[in-house]
């Protein structure tokens, strides 16, 4: 992602979606998506309704894109960046959290899965079905 964008965009400098996707590495598509659910709006449109996005829209841009690449959903994104009353220390610190709890249920799971795998190699499918055989049913 380029630092060049607000280096040298003045205040009343206005991009074009197409030249903010470029300039970023956004897709068109993801700055549609962005716009549609209110994450990053554009601060105006032309008359034919075209997203013009300015100096602020830039920051959040890059604002969310740190928060994604931390692994936050976009819908909890908006409401981090709307709040305003967490500290980026404190978003941070309760991602972990929730990612250290994740990571010890994924363990869990792992640990169920392996004991299952080892308890198959005891056990055998019954007969289809249930032990009938197969011609029994094939006429239903």
């Amino acid at each position: 992602m380029s630092s060049l964008i607000l280096m040298g965009a003045s205040n009343d400098k206005r991009w074009k979606v197409g030249e903010l996707a470029r300039a970023t590495g956004v897709t068109v598509r993801a700055l549609h998506h962005y716009d549609e659910l209110g994450l990053l709006v554009p601060c105006e449109r032309t008359g034919s309704g075209h997203r013009l996005y300015a100096e602020e829209d830039i920051r959040r841009l890059y604002r969310i894109l740190a928060l994604r690449r931390l692994g936050f959903p976009l819908h909890e994104i908006a409401s981090l960046l709307d709040d305003g009353s967490l500290s980026l220390a404190d978003t941070v610190r309760r991602h972990l959290e929730r990612v250290e709890r994740d990571l010890a249920h994924h363990h869990q799971l792992e640990l169920s899965v392996q004991r299952a795998g080892a308890a198959t190699t005891l056990v055998t499918w019954p007969t289809w079905p249930l032990g009938h055989p197969k011609s029994a049913w094939s006429s239903r």
